[in-house]
């Protein structure tokens, strides 16, 4: 679950901590106190929003957010077996995901404290919660939201990806067909181009570590006459000299050690000595070998300044650290083999378009027949939570509209087909018996919309458990008297998960396990959002508040009480 998130410097978040509660956490406050500002901030550290600049609080020079997650020992082996990542603390202290967000610069994610792309952040947060915001009640109108919904219940991402894979397959074939001699003169002016920036930077063999070293040793190269100056002095005074520090060590070493019956300290320094003599002879050593190392040939060092010459005017070139010219190397040498196999297969190309024409089909039928499964058992389930939410009469449905005809040519089928398939994905609604079935687009209502949103949510939550979902916003569009139902489909939710849901309705803020409240204030000419959790009488206010809209009084105290006691 997600037991903790702080922010600091979002927006008017200026110190901001909360601590869930296992259950069903409610979150409530005025309008405008900056409810949904919680949403924007989960979304940025969990990786799944971007984050801007103009979300770092006035004055600061930076925002920082932290989520962490208290996770059984199963979910963390297999979010370290999904995302490829050691996450031994996360067993013990919890999984901590912090994004740091300049004004200025980049952004900085880590887990645990360990730096990680932002990618690694998306991966785990996608699967850690499921956050609904505003957006997604219009999100759920759309076909293509509807679709990805459709496949995530399902679990049919591995089939839609063979599909994807089969349509850019054909459309680059169609569009190298239909390109003609100016597609395929621009191609093979980007061959030769590549060619040649492949030929120079191999010819210069980057090595990532060995250039690393050669900085290092051009320095000594460069400065060899210092050294070898150097080190000649030192064995000359340590050693060689008629007045040498070895010798006055021994000397003194001898006579410490004669005096040594006549005092324990003289014995002890007779030790120190011979082993200052020691150290000396070790360093006398060193100095040598060192001064043999300055005996280099002259051209070594022009050889090593043309190479750090060479490798800076290629990593200018490349736009790229000189360090990541290797990685270069290999992106050129990818492109140089698409585009040589591109050019040698341009024969085949109206052949090879009819070849993936039929696979496309082939993974589209496959794809489809799974979809039209998923559709009815989708349509059930959701049918079932529709009248748990008071559309008692309400009928659901997913139609698979073809985008394609069966005779379609490979052309045509590139063009009006997508990587998303040959069919568009269309939730359909009747809200009540005799009424002509409509697309949720353009038959339901506000607060259709939202219970259609929350009982496909719920349904998909029955089949792929993710362990914290976060509804902002969720009674959009709906009065007070669908707020209970509603409210208890989040709470039956709410078993063996977590639920936070942001509410304006008290019905639904009572039935929560948790209830924390977002105030804003103005001190000073500045605003601020606090945070609390509340108990006790401070909740019983607060649905008393949201009842009536303004100061409580005995009637909607009483009435708080009683939506408490019937939890």
């Amino acid at each position: 679950m997600l037991a903790e998130f702080h922010a600091r410097n979002f927006v008017i978040l200026e110190q901001a901590a909360l601590r869930f509660g296992a259950g069903f956490n409610a979150i409530s406050g005025e309008t405008g106190a900056g409810k949904s500002l919680i949403a924007g901030a989960l979304g940025v550290v969990l990786g799944q929003d971007r984050f801007h600049t103009d979300q770092v609080r006035a004055g600061a020079s930076c925002a920082s957010l932290t989520a962490v997650f208290e996770l059984s020992e199963d979910r963390v082996a297999a979010l370290e077996q999904a995302c490829d990542l050691a996450l031994a603390e996360a067993r013990d202290e919890g999984l901590v995901l912090a994004r740091e967000c300049p004004r200025e610069g980049r952004t900085r994610s880590t887990v645990n404290g360990r730096p990680v792309p932002a990618a690694v952040l998306r991966g785990l947060g996608e699967r850690l919660m499921d956050l609904s915001a505003q957006d997604e009640h219009t999100a759920l109108r759309t076909s293509a939201h509807q679709r990805v919904l459709l496949d995530r219940f399902g679990g049919l991402e591995d089939r839609a990806g063979r599909t994807a894979d089969a349509y850019r397959r054909l459309r680059e074939l169609v569009d190298r067909l239909e390109g003609g001699a100016a597609l395929r003169e621009e191609r093979q002016r980007e061959l030769e181009r590549v060619r040649h920036e492949r030929d120079t930077l191999a010819a210069l063999a980057p090595d990532p570590t060995a250039d690393a070293a050669l900085e290092e040793r051009l320095a000594f190269l460069e400065n060899a006459a210092r050294v070898r100056a150097f080190c000649g002095r030192a064995v000359d005074t340590l050693y060689e000299s008629d007045d040498a520090v070895e010798g006055r060590l021994g000397a003194l070493a001898r006579e410490a050690e004669d005096l040594g019956g006549l005092a324990a300290e003289l014995r002890e320094a007779a030790e120190h000595l011979q082993a200052a003599g020691a150290s000396v002879e070790e360093a006398v050593r060193a100095l040598r070998t060192c001064e043999a190392a300055t005996d280099v040939d002259p051209r070594e060092l022009d050889e090593a300044r043309e190479r750090r010459e060479a490798l800076r005017e290629e990593a200018r070139r490349h736009d790229c650290a000189v360090e990541d010219l290797a990685d270069r190397l290999a992106a050129l040498e990818d492109r140089a083999r698409t585009l040589e196999a591109w050019t040698s297969d341009e024969q085949d190309l109206a052949p090879a378009a009819q070849r993936a024409a039929a696979d496309l089909r082939k993974a589209a039928a496959d794809l489809r027949a799974a979809r039209e499964r998923t559709g009815r058992r989708l349509a059930r389930a959701v049918k079932e939570r529709l009248q748990r939410l008071g559309m008692r009469s309400a009928d659901f449905a997913v139609r698979l509209e073809p985008l394609v005809g069966d005779d379609a040519s490979p052309a045509d089928l590139a063009r009006q087909a997508s990587e998303a398939g040959l069919e568009e994905v269309v939730f359909t609604l009747r809200p009540n018996p005799g009424e002509p079935w409509g697309t949720l687009a353009r038959t339901a209502s506000g607060g259709e919309t939202t219970r259609a949103m929350l009982a496909v949510k719920s349904a998909l939550a029955a089949a792929h458990p993710q362990p914290v979902l976060f509804f902002d916003e969720i009674d959009a569009g709906v009065g007070g008297r669908l707020a209970g139902p509603i409210g208890e489909e989040l709470a039956a939710l709410a078993r063996g998960r977590q639920v936070i849901a942001i509410t304006h309705l008290p019905q639904i803020a009572g039935l929560a396990d948790h209830h924390l409240v977002v105030r804003k204030h103005t001190h000073a000419g500045r605003t601020r959002a606090t945070i609390e959790t509340l108990a006790g009488d401070d909740r019983v206010a607060e649905l008393a508040a949201m009842i009536r809209g303004r100061a409580a009084t005995a009637t909607t105290l009483a009435q708080a009480r009683e939506m408490l006691r019937e939890r």
